[in-house]
């Protein structure tokens, strides 16, 4: 199987190194197919082709005038694929088994062979650990519901007496937390997008729409969650000068939305994607190893499987 990735998670690289290599990555032109995988926690890039260690090489060539490569790390063939199927499972997150990541691998995986042409090794790859991603979830009963929405509900709770939130971006994200935000009783809330479709939602959610960028009116509100495609910084220091009350901001994107000087004033407490979850206390040993006793077993099965596929068209190939 002729695959590798390069990467870094937010086991290795702080924040704002990701950003940096997340920039990077969607300047990197390449000739040979790849698959680019940016999230909160981490930013990768899968490749393919005949020659992997000069692939390598020159993604590191480009990547390293701006990114220290020791930061880096790479993985070929099965370790690759073991790579993604735990990452895709989440068992490589902040947050032990949460399942947005699912979806994000999935996301970047049909955005891209939508676009670009991906043989049939990558196909493998990205299929199949969706598929050993999902056996998991479905055999591994996690004893505690772990999810970025219950982390962001109890750190609120616990700094806010009444918290009235504002979500700025109409990302998926978003809608996750303000669902779990309703089951929870809270009603009055409100977001923030560029998009019609986030007035339909809204509406229908009887929540109120601010209009974009109306900073006059993010000042209602003392809980501002961010999770944005926007590429402009959305929410600065200057924005919060005359705040006289406590603000907490979450900042779910990468690169961020909210300036780092934000925590500098005494009334915001501002959390990044790296400061909402430690990523020790979220699993406890036994079911981390129950997990991992499983994805072994699947990614070595699937992988022998493959590669007596591709042995066998190779002698077909040759006797014909």
């Amino acid at each position: 199987m002729q695959v590798g990735v390069i990467g870094m998670n937010f086991k290795v690289g702080d924040l704002k190194l990701r950003e940096i290599l997340a920039k990077k990555y969607q300047q990197l032109s390449l000739s040979f197919p790849c698959v680019f995988l940016n999230t909160c926690n981490r930013s990768e890039v899968y490749f393919t082709g005949d020659d992997l260690p000069f692939i390598h090489s020159e993604i590191f060539r480009y990547l390293s005038d701006e990114i220290p490569t020791h930061k880096l790390y790479s993985y070929f063939e099965k370790e690759c694929f073991l790579h993604l199927c735990q990452v895709t499972a989440g068992l490589d997150s902040a947050i032990f088994l949460e399942t947005e990541i699912q979806r994000q691998v999935k996301l970047a995986y049909h955005k891209r062979k939508e676009n670009y042409f991906l043989p049939e090794c990558m196909h493998f790859l990205f299929q199949k650990s969706l598929k050993v991603a999902k056996s998991i979830r479905n055999t591994v009963k996690s004893s505690k519901k772990y999810s970025l929405e219950s982390s962001i509900w109890c750190i609120s709770q616990f700094l806010l007496k009444n918290s009235r939130p504002l979500f700025i971006g109409f990302s998926k994200t978003n809608r996750q937390i303000c669902s779990y935000f309703l089951r929870k009783g809270i009603t009055s809330m409100a977001f923030s997008s560029r998009y019609a479709s986030c007035m339909e939602f809204t509406k229908k959610n009887h929540l109120r729409f601010v209009k974009w960028n109306n900073f006059y009116d993010y000042h209602e509100y003392n809980l501002i969650i961010i999770a944005s495609n926007f590429d402009e910084m959305i929410l600065k220091k200057e924005h919060f000068l005359d705040v006289k009350d406590n603000v907490v901001i979450f900042d779910l994107s990468v690169p961020r939305k909210a300036e780092p000087e934000l925590s500098c004033n005494p009334f915001v407490d501002l959390f990044d994607i790296d400061t909402i979850a430690s990523p020790t206390v979220h699993a406890d040993s036994k079911e981390r190893q129950e997990c991992e006793i499983i994805l072994h077993s699947h990614v070595n099965r699937l992988f022998s499987t493959f590669e007596q596929k591709q042995k066998y068209k190779l002698q077909t190939a040759l006797a014909l």
